[in-house]
């Protein structure tokens, strides 16, 4: 956002972003490379930057409001770039942005277009921070069983099925709804859709969605679990006091397990992998990512910016938890699934 921000405001906007950097009592290279970033170019001195900081140190700084909607906007917006310039948002830098947002009353679009501005400078930062940041190298994923402190209880490899066992014991959330799901379809809708994936040109990929509007993080489209708005097992969570919204994984887990026994004579299903999935998917999600909210009844106005657990958003429309916003975040969780797995075999820039 190309913004002229007043020399007497530079101190006042550089401490909001500094607020938002110490938000979770560290201050990264990458959060240190953006803040110059942006500090150079609202041209700030460094007398600006010398003020800005004692603003913040002396904790007689809380988020202020700038003098116009304008220059609200592109503070609000790097903000948000210094939040993503580690390569994530944290619980403690979301929270003082959700406030702040609903102070303002931006709504879910003008949200939206901002954290589409702060991903791009953030991408144009990259060279900047690459020269300064040494990049270590990503330890290699230990076995899929100690993955994570959640059982996900999915069966191993193999086309027979061990027999259910008692589910995980189910976190504190609102209870989830029973999925509407055929476990005992014909025999042809699997030899079907395996004529198909023998037939693409790029059959590894094909089980993922490709070739219809619809992606699946699981590699299996008889799964009938999608990465779409609306799907009932993206529901599963609640939110936090913050605003954050805290997935309630076993009950995810439980789904693909009632829905994996209709899928079992078929060899291409690959459940080694699906337990990685299991384990690599989010346990905290914001809107300020590549999310929005779900409204919990059909609206005709857009949901605005919520940061209240009770339900509703600021302007009163009643959610029900988050949608996704694009495939991003999906194409995230299978690569990172696809290398717990050791799987190489799938092109994963095919599924963007």
């Amino acid at each position: 956002m190309n913004t002229t921000i007043p020399k007497s405001e530079h101190a006042a906007y550089l401490a909001n972003v500094l607020s938002i950097a110490h938000a979770d009592e560290v201050f990264s290279h990458h959060e240190a490379v953006a803040f110059q970033s942006i500090a150079e170019r609202i041209n700030a001195n460094q007398a600006d930057i010398d003020k800005a900081w004692q603003l913040h140190r002396k904790g007689k700084h809380d988020l202020r409001f700038m003098h116009s909607p304008r220059v609200r906007m592109a503070n609000m917006q790097d903000m948000i770039t210094l939040a993503l310039s580690d390569g994530g948002v944290s619980t403690e830098e979301s929270a003082p942005i959700e406030k702040l947002a609903g102070t303002l009353k931006y709504s879910q679009a003008d949200m939206d277009i901002m954290v589409r501005r702060a991903e791009l400078a953030v991408k144009k930062m990259a060279d900047q921070i690459a020269a300064t940041v040494p990049q270590e190298p990503e330890p290699a994923p230990p076995p899929v069983a100690a993955e994570s402190p959640e059982p996900s209880e999915l069966p191993a490899p193999a086309n027979t099925m061990p027999a259910q066992t008692e589910p995980p014991a189910q976190e504190t959330d609102h209870p989830a709804p029973e999925p509407v799901w055929n476990k005992n379809p014909d025999a042809a809708s699997v030899a079907s859709c395996t004529a198909c994936r023998d037939a693409c040109n790029t059959p590894k990929e094909y089980c993922f969605g490709l070739g219809q509007p619809k992606r699946n993080i699981w590699g299996c489209r008889l799964l009938n679990m999608n990465w779409e708005p609306e799907e009932d097992w993206l529901s599963h969570g609640h939110f936090r006091e913050d605003g954050i919204f805290k997935w309630n994984r076993p009950a995810i887990i439980r789904q693909v397990q009632e829905r994996l026994p209709a899928v079992r004579n078929c060899p291409y299903v690959d459940t080694a992998y699906i337990a990685c999935v299991s384990d690599v998917l989010p346990r905290l999600s914001s809107v300020l990512g590549h999310w929005r909210y779900r409204p919990a009844q059909l609206v005709t106005a857009s949901t605005h910016h919520a940061h209240l657990n009770d339900g509703t958003t600021s302007k009163g429309t009643p959610v029900s938890g988050l949608d996704p916003v694009g495939t991003r975040e999906a194409i995230k969780i299978i690569r990172r699934a696809l290398r717990r797995a050791n799987r190489t075999d799938v092109n994963v820039r095919l599924l963007r």
